[in-house]
Order: C-alpha cells, then structure tokens, then sequence
C-alpha cells in the first residue's frame, strides 16, 4: 500500500477525463503505454505519397483503451517534428461530432476545426459564409471541399483529420449517395488524410457491398501486458509522489496481474486502479468510479441497445457475472440452447464486445465482457439491492488491494462511516459488507477491537438495537465458518428474520434431523421462520415443542452451561403469543403472555435485550387486537428490563417500551400513571449518551412536562422542560433530528385539542428547534398559535404556516392551515386563491383540519398499538365520514367486520391498511 501524495488526485483526473483539453506538456505526460503503435502510425504518415491515395486509418479499441491519447499523441508528434509539421497540419474534431449529418457538415466541420488548429478565424468564417450563403447541398459540399482544398494549396501542407467516434459519424450519414461521395473525394484528393477512431469494427466498414469495405487499415487497441501494466503503474506512482517522500510502490507480479485481469489491461481502468491503490476504499475511489460509469451511461445504454434482442440477453448474462462463464452456462442462464447460445458469443466476440479467456486448470475457454468497465456499469445499476452492490464493489477491491493491502484500510474506513453524512439504509449497508469481510479475516490483529466498534457504532449511528443484533450473527456466524452445525443455524436464524423464511424453515428442518439434542434452540428461530410465512399454526406448534422441553428441563446436555433456560422458556411462550394473535385467538394470547410475565426475570443483558425486543412488538400486537391491557402490561414489563449500567441499545428498548406505556394513559389524561411509568426512566439516559438514545429522553422529558403542567405542577414540569435543552445538540445526526421533530411534532398535534395550548405550544417550538427544515414541525406551531384565539399571535401563526409551506409546497394539508391563518387574518383574497389548490378548505372546522391534517398521525398510532383509541378519537371529532378510508381501517384492524364498500372507498381502505403494516414493521 501507499499514502497518498500531494496533488495526485488532481493529475489522476486529467488522465481519466478529456485529454482533448490537456496542454501538450501533460498530454505527454498521460501518454506512457503504446509507443510502439504511435511509432507504427508515424511510420505509415511517411508512406503517405504526394499524388498517391493516402491509406487511411481506424483506431479501434473498446472505451478507455488509449485511442483519444494515441490520436492525439501523434498529432502531437507531427507538430514536434519539423519536417513532418512543414507537409502536414493536424486538426482534431471534438469527441462528440453530434451535428455532422451530410457530408457538407463534415468538411464546414473540418474548416471550424481547422481555425481552431491554426490559430486563423478566417476558415471557420468562411465556413459560416458558405453556409450562409448557399442552400442547394452539392454545391454547398463542393464549396466546403474547395475551401479545405485551399488551404493545403496555399500553405503547401496536406490535412491529418482527427475524427473520433467515426461509426457514429457514418451513422449519421444517411444519404447512400453521400457515403460514396466522401469515398470518392478521398480517393482522389491525396491532401486528406483521414484518421478515426471507433469502439469496435462497425459494418459500414466490414460488410461486404459497402463503400468503405476494406477502405481503412485497421490499428487494433487491445489490454496493455504484463509489462506494458507495470510501466503505467511505476510511472504514474512516481509521478504522483510529488513531494519526495519516495513512497515505495513494490506489486509482485501475482498482484500486477489480478489488476491487470481486473482491468482488462484497459488504460483508463488501469489509471483508476492506480487511484484506488494511492488512496483508502473508503475515501473518494468509489465515489469516482460511481461518477465515472454515471458520466457513461448513455453510450452503456447505446451500445447494449444496439444488440439484437438474443445477444443482448447473452451479453446481459457475461456482464451480471463478475467472473468468466464456460458457455453451457451462458446457455443456462439466458434460457437458450447450447448452439444458439455459441453463435451469439461467436458474433459478441467478433464485435468486440465479448473476449474468451483460459483458465490454466480448464481446458474449454470462458467467456467475459470484452470492457471491465460494462461489469462496473451493472454492478452499481442493476444490482438488486444496495448490499449486494457493496459486496460486489468490496470484492472488486479486495482483488485490487489483496488482504494485507485491505487490512490497512478497515480503520480508515470506520472512521468515514461515522463522519460521512449517509442515510440509514446506506449505512446498514455498508457496516454488514465490512463486518462479514473482516470476521472473515482471520489474519487481521485488530479484528475484534474494529468488529466491537463497528457494533457500537451502528447502535450509535442508526440507534437499531436489532441492527446490532444481526451484526453480531453475521460476526458469529462468519467465524464459525459455514459447515459448522452452529454457522448454519446463524445463518438460518439471519434468514428467519430478515431473509427468506422457506428457506430458513427447511435449513431448520434439516438440522433438527442431524442435531436432535439442539431441538429446543432450533424450535425456536423455525417457528419465528413460520410465522414470518404466516403458518401460524405450524408456528404455534414449533413454540409449544420447545417450550414443553424448557420448562422441563429438557436433555439440554451440550448448552446447559451457557443458556438460560427460563429465559428461553419465556420466549417460546411470547412466540406461542404471536402465533394465537395470528390465529385471532386474543383471548389465549393474553392467557400466555400473562403467565410468561410472571416467569423470573432475565439477568444476561442478551436475554433482557431479547425479551424487550419481543415486548415491545408484541404489545403492539395485543393492542391492535383490542387488547390495549395486556399490551400495557408487556410494555411495562419490558420497561424494566434495563439498568443505568447496561449498553445503550438495551436502554433504549425499554426507554421506547415505557414511551409506549405512558403514550396511551396521557391522552386519557391519566396523568398519574402517565408520571409513575416515565419518573422509572429517569435514570437510564444522560447527556453523554450516543444520539439516538438522548432523543429518546428528550421525548421523555417532553412529555413527562406535559404531564405536569396537565396536573398543576409547573414547577415539576418546568424542571423537565429546562433539562430538554442538553439532549439535543446541532452536530446530532440529520436523521435523528428529522425523526425527533416529526414524533415531537405528531405529539403537539395529538395533544392540541386536550392539552392547555401553552403546553402544545412549546412541544410544536421544540420540534422547530430541533430540526428547523420539519415542515411537520411549523405546521403543528401554527395550528397552537391559532388555537390560543388571540389576534396579536396571528402574525407568528402565519409566518410558521409559510415556512411549513416553503419546506412542503405540495401538502395539502399545510396549505389548509395556511388557509385558516389567512381567514383569520382577513387576508380573503390569498385565502380564495388557495381554494383552487385545496377546494374543500373552507368547509372544514379546525377540529375536522387539524384531523385530516394529521392523517399520518392516526396511522402511526395505529401501528403502535393504539387502534381503540385512535377509533374513539375519530368518533368523538365527528370526522368518520371525512376520514372514512381511516375509520373503516382503523375497525378492520380491530377485528370489526366493515361490510360491503363500494370499489373506490375499498381500495383507499386497503391503502391505508399498508401504510399502517409498512408503519408497524
């Protein structure tokens, strides 16, 4: 490995994008493989005999192989040689030539190009006149021509034109007549030369019968070699070490080669390598690479779409699979057979686009994609999900960097997740793909320090007790390795509760077969795995096995010593729970998770943290089946299952166990209970707390203040209320804040219509401070303001519904508020403009608005547990009919039968009732 030198990135980048806009200084020192081809090609410029047809030259190579370079190094070379540069005047056409459709663009191309070589505006002015001046095309051609033509009479020079992409040029040909021309002025004016360059041999080119069939010498670009890859490598190390520290760049020629294989020897691909070798993974190679196949996205796209349908499908295959595939398999996997799938990979490797490889041990050749930079392009577009991209991103440049070169980069990488502003999903991501390569790492010293941290920061950074949890399995299951009994189960147990549970369930099976003493542990992820299908009666069956072998002890010879078998116990009866909640039997779920409440308290913070993590969504559970009692009594169990001392994720289990078991008493204004549940969390948060933990007593304290002021003990409530201030800070994750200020403000709104509007009010400014980009938050601030009912608040309500609507333009219901703010104001005028966007704004009391408007806020309780009362809520306010798709979900979720509905209300109904399971899961 080696560090990084000053300035690299900056002559990294002039290499890999546009060496059209490089000075001749560094175009030259970009040019360090193909001498021998720009030698070849000066060759052939001193053959070109005066009065003889020139031989006119193709570059062909796939993208990224060095023609734009090698085009533009000769022409270099000419210019440097004095002899060379007094007979010939170079000009390059841009990269793109998009606008060269006739054959009289491409010579008024030709003369504005022309200006641009010389330095003399005078031929790109005549370009402009001529095509000016002249409509009829053949003598706008022939004139275009003779202007070319006097130059090179007038100086004395013949022309080298530089076209790059010429098969598009030639596509864009589309006169037959056209194409014959441009061959026949070619053949009889000795003054052009034409050099182009394309990323494979195109027909107009191979096929028979066409004008240009076997007109231009072909220059093949292929994969640089062994040494030619070496010499890219030591020259590119060397000229980046621009501060003299003489960083040392030793690959041995095992290395050299896995680069060059994963380059295809590719140039371009090769410079990036060397990028990725000179920095961490996890600084900006990635993002590069990302940028780059972003920025070639629209040749990918052409190229594959200018397949037929058959090969298109087979290329699809080589290009999905990172490795070489024999052809049988190329066949397997595209549904074609045999001989169909040959002909296409014959057809590929002729266009270019497919190349064979030879594996020392095989003797049937492989097939890959002719261009790494295709298996890039698929790896980050089409990979299924976000994980499998990292894996496959993380596997490419473990092959780059080999294992002792990765090792240098795991703590660089650590460090860049807790520092780099990434969404959940993405972190989730990355912290599964590291930790599952670094268990793995058996030679790596410092692997359970990196894997205990990376543990904790996924508590910390993503406050997902169960993230931690699964990261935990993958470490175990990765170092006992996979035909370990115990690994499989891991991996299985993985499957159940993320994964695919068939899956699971039959691993499961399996193992119950080969190891019958475990049948108790196995029994217990297997019906996890039913229930996850919705077998809730194979599920019920599984629990009760292993629940009847704990409670009795059991032949548990092998684990005894490391299990809690009550704790186990406890759980298989919470499992038994879900499983009769499944099968809407409520009333014998609340028989089993009462007499599973009663059993012995856990003690190893494992078995606490598992039996939190269960309450908590079997509360849920019990309180959408109507069962809020027995939900209460879970939560509040669950709840005390934490200690000052335990890890963060397990405090903050029970931290939102008891959030829940104080939620539903405080909107039944039970107040007492409400304090007694929140004072026993006092003790499990503190300002040095990591992030999402602190949040979580933030919302403590708000609504412990809530409960005071409700009570009459403002001094109680203002001594929580003055705490809040040290569990927020503005350096928290952006996530976090998002979060907090929504459930903040979601509470201001619940609370709006019971609560004295002061208390709602300083809810709704907390959400506002936390997070100053929540529409939510505003919006909730200005429905306070205007139920305080006094005119001199009016001004502040409009301001914060103006905010809600610049953050949120499109909510309907925030333009509603704004509309009421309006009314109240006597601002008519904008009011009845805002009805064309909300036409049913005026009919709509603040009690029916404030309703509709906090929708989402219905839907959450719900998932939490809270239909009832959700239920009740709906009737009281007398919007049943106004929010009839949520009343009717709300009483499907209960149990209740809701009838015949006509089609459209039933398919809102249904809309409803996802969002609540996306909520609830």
């Amino acid at each position: 490995m080696v560090a990084q030198a000053p300035g690299c990135r900056i002559v990294i980048r002039q290499r890999i994008y546009n060496p059209a806009q490089l000075t001749p200084e560094e175009l030259k020192a970009s040019f360090i493989a193909r001498h021998e081809t720009l030698v070849q090609l000066l060759r052939l410029l001193a053959e070109q005999k005066p009065g003889h047809p020139c031989q006119h030259v193709i570059l062909v190579g796939p993208r990224g192989m060095g023609k734009t370079t090698l085009g533009l190094s000769f022409l270099q070379a000419v210019r440097e040689d004095p002899e060379l540069a007094s007979t010939w005047q170079p000009v390059p056409f841009h990269e793109e030539s998009y606008d060269i459709g006739s054959l009289a663009d491409l010579w008024l191309a030709a003369l504005r190009h022309l200006t641009r070589a010389t330095g003399e505006e005078r031929w790109a002015e005549g370009a402009d006149g001529i095509h000016r001046d002249e409509v009829d095309a053949d003598r706008l051609t022939g004139f275009a021509l003779a202007a070319l033509l006097d130059f090179c009479e007038e100086q004395r020079k013949r022309l080298i034109l530089f076209v790059e992409n010429l098969d598009i040029v030639f596509e864009q040909l589309r006169d037959e007549r056209e194409v014959h021309a441009l061959r026949a002025a070619l053949m009889e004016h000795d003054e052009i030369l034409l050099i182009g360059s394309a990323n494979s041999v195109f027909d107009a080119i191979r096929s028979h019968g066409e004008p240009f069939y076997e007109f231009f010498r072909l220059v093949t670009l292929s994969g640089l070699d062994r040494d030619e890859c070496r010499g890219l490598v030591e020259t590119l190390a060397h000229q980046d070490d621009r501060s003299g520290s003489g960083v040392p760049f030793d690959i041995d020629e095992g290395r050299l080669e896995t680069i060059r294989h994963l380059t295809g020897g590719n140039p371009r691909l090769l410079v990036l390598a060397c990028r990725m070798l000179l920095e961490s993974p996890a600084g900006t190679a990635i993002e590069d690479l990302e940028r780059l196949i972003d920025e070639q996205t629209p040749y990918f796209k052409a190229r594959i779409e200018a397949l037929p349908v058959q090969a298109r499908k087979v290329f699809h295959c080589l290009a999905e699979a990172w490795s070489p595939l024999l052809a049988r398999e190329v066949a397997d996997r595209a549904k074609l057979s045999s001989s169909h799938a040959s002909s296409q990979l014959r057809q590929l490797t002729d266009k270019g686009y497919v190349r064979e490889v030879r594996l020392s041990e095989e003797k049937r050749g492989r097939y890959e994609v002719g261009d790494r930079f295709y298996n890039l392009y698929y790896v980050i577009r089409f990979s299924r999900t976000g994980r499998a991209r990292l894996e496959r991103l993380v596997e490419f440049l473990h092959q780059l960097f080999g294992p002792v070169g990765m090792r240098h980069t795991y703590a660089t990488a650590l460090d860049a997740l807790r520092t780099r502003e990434l969404s959940k999903e993405d972190l989730s991501d990355w912290l599964k793909v590291l930790v599952g390569r670094v268990a793995r790492d058996e030679g790596y010293t410092d692997r359970q320090p990196w894997l205990k941290e990376a543990i904790r920061l996924s508590a910390e950074k993503l406050g997902s007790a169960n993230m931690s949890g699964e990261l935990a399995m993958i470490v175990a299951a990765e170092r006992w390795g996979r035909p370990d009994m115990a690994g499989v189960a891991l991996h299985a147990i993985l499957e159940a509760v993320a994964g695919d549970a068939q899956k699971a369930e039959d691993a499961f099976n399996d193992l119950l077969v080969t190891q019958p003493v475990r049948e108790p542990l196995l029994r217990v992820p297997l019906g996890l795995a039913q229930y996850r299908q919705g077998k809730f009666g194979d599920a019920l069956a599984s629990f009760r096995v292993a629940a009847t072998q704990l409670g009795s002890g059991g032949e548990l010879v092998e684990v005894a010593d490391t299990l809690e078998v009550t704790s186990l116990h406890g759980l298989t009866m919470f499992g038994q729970g879900f499983a009769l909640l499944g099968l809407r039997r409520p009333q014998d779920a609340v028989a089993l998770v009462d007499e599973a409440l009663a059993l012995e308290q856990p003690s190893e913070p494992a078995y606490r943290f598992a039996h939190s993590l269960v309450l908590l969504r079997l509360g849920s559970e019990l309180a959408g089946a109507g069962r809020e009692d027995c939900a209460v009594r879970a939560w509040s169990y669950a709840g005390r299952l934490a200690t000052p001392d335990d890890p963060p994720e397990l405090r903050r289990l029970c931290m939102s166990a008891t959030l829940q078991t104080s939620h539903l008493p405080l909107m039944q204004q039970k107040l007492d209970e409400t304090i007694a549940a929140l004072e026993t969390t006092r003790d499990l948060f503190d300002p040095e707390d990591p992030a999402p933990l602190r949040h979580d007593g933030l919302l403590a304290l708000i609504m412990m203040s809530m409960a005071y002021f409700a009570h009459g003990q403002p001094r109680q409530a203002n001594a929580a209320l003055s705490a809040v201030a040290e569990y927020h800070r503005p350096d928290d994750p952006v996530e976090v804040r998002r979060i907090t200020s929504r459930r903040l403000a979601r509470i201001s709104s619940a609370f709006n219509a019971i609560s004295p509007p002061e208390v709602a009010e300083m809810v709704a400014r907390q959400a506002t401070e936390i997070d100053p980009d929540c529409a939510l938050a505003w919006s909730a601030l200005a429905e306070t303001l205007l139920r305080h009912q006094q005119r001199s608040r009016l001004p502040d309500a409009e301001l914060c519904s103006r905010r809600a609507l610049e953050l949120a333009p499109d909510d309907d219901n925030v333009l509603r508020t704004l509309y009421a703010v309006l009314r109240r104001r006597r601002k008519r005028k904008e009011a009845r403009d805002l009805l064309r966007r909300v036409p049913n704004a005026h009919r709509m009391d603040a009690t029916q608005r404030g309703m509709l408007r906090w929708l989402d806020v219905f839907i959450a309780g719900v998932a939490e547990g809270h239909a009832t009362y959700v239920k009740q809520l709906i009737a009281e306010a007398g919007v049943t009919d106004t929010m009839e798709p949520l009343w009717h979900a709300v009483r499907a979720e209960l149990g209740e039968e809701i009838g015949p509905l006509p089609v459209e209300v039933m398919a809102a109904v249904d809309e409803v009732r996802r969002k609540i399971a996306e909520r609830r899961d």
